[in-house]
């Protein structure tokens, strides 16, 4: 089966933004990845794979219950996102935003502010996954959450994680005093002998500047990682990587509550 040339010149055009949100379709790619996400709810408008990767898996499109299009390597190469392309593309809508009211008064709801880097985003949903954290809230200048490498990096999490875009500040106005919002600081109390509550909010900060400073007037509980460690050199790590700050963090919530 040929590719045509139209579908080509669609799925290349999922690379940018504007089009993503104005057909509802994103890519995703890689055999695991696809079947994940179509197993988790997300409906692939179209599945490709090169007729070499079908004849070792001859059962991948039983497996997934959707139709699989079988393409030649060359087409494979011409459609696909990553530098070392995958022998498994699909193109999915996106899911229908839910509605996070009342969220943060049973459990806990991660905030995300001005994550800028698409590697961070996605780790953040598939360690929030893990945790058992449903609901996350963006700033408005994130990345956006169908980035490709967005998705690479999710895992598959993306599909059950609800991710809503907002502008922060209305955000926490309409709740205000309603649940606890902590947030991460380097001079913040140490998480590890900190009492924590096991609902409201979890803020993390852009990977550059921390928490904005127009939010911090929101933040009820101020939080750190305890570190860093000097060498004997006298060196040490300036801070950490934004994701695995967020899995630290929440990882210490739930083994304080045992409420995964």
């Amino acid at each position: 089966m040929m590719i045509s040339r139209n579908e080509i010149l669609y799925i290349k055009s999922l690379k940018h933004r504007k089009s993503r949100e104005v057909n509802g379709h994103f890519v995703a790619e890689g055999p695991k990845l696809v079947s994940d996400l179509a197993n988790s709810g997300m409906i692939p408008e179209r599945i490709f794979c090169t007729y070499e990767w079908l004849d070792m898996y001859p059962d991948y499109s039983d497996q997934l219950d959707f139709d699989v299009s079988p393409v030649q390597i060359g087409e494979m190469e011409r459609i696909s996102f990553l530098t070392n392309p995958s022998q498994v593309l699909g193109v999915f809508r996106m899911l229908p935003t839910q509605d996070l009211t009342g969220h943060h008064k049973t459990d806990l709801v991660l905030v995300l502010d001005d994550i800028r880097d698409p590697g961070n985003l996605g780790t953040m949903l598939r360690s929030a996954d893990w945790f058992g954290i449903r609901q996350i809230v963006c700033s408005q200048g994130s990345v956006d959450l169908y980035n490709s490498k967005v998705v690479q990096a999710s895992m598959g999490s993306i599909a059950r994680v609800n991710v809503v875009e907002a502008e922060l500040r209305h955000y926490f106005n309409a709740i205000l005093d309603e649940a606890p919002v902590y947030g991460t600081f380097m001079d913040g109390e140490p998480i590890y002998s900190s009492a924590l509550i096991p609902n409201g909010h979890i803020i993390i900060g852009n990977e550059g500047r921390g928490i904005a400073s127009e939010l911090q007037m929101y933040i009820t509980h101020r939080i750190s990682i305890p570190g860093p460690l000097i060498h004997s050199e006298g060196k040490m790590a300036e801070s950490l990587n934004a994701s695995i700050a967020a899995a630290l963090v929440i990882a210490e919530f739930r083994r304080q509550h045992s409420a995964i």
